[in-house]
């Protein structure tokens, strides 16, 4: 039975990973806990757009950081003389 988690697992995996587990363990003890989910067609989809809107937000919070590092704390408005390269200054 394949099953998607929904929870880091010791000894398992991480939480978005598909993994492969016995039917008895997932259907038993993994589905009623809520620390995996069926892995069908649709959940298969719908974690991948999760994914896709979580390295998003993880890439625009990386940007904010850096633009806020190049000025100590203050948001960064320079053009001419940041340390960033201009796609990340702006």
């Amino acid at each position: 039975m394949k099953v998607i988690l929904r929870q880091d697992i010791p000894d398992m995996g991480k939480a978005g990973q598909t993994i492969e587990v016995k039917t008895g363990y997932g259907r038993n003890f993994l589905l009623p806990r809520n620390l995996a989910i069926s892995a069908t067609k649709a959940n298969l989809k719908a974690i991948g757009e999760i994914e896709k809107q979580s390295q998003i937000r993880e890439r625009k919070k990386r940007r904010e950081a850096e633009r806020t590092n190049c000025t100590g704390g203050r948001p960064c408005y320079c053009l001419a003389i940041c340390p960033l390269p201009p796609s990340l200054a702006a």
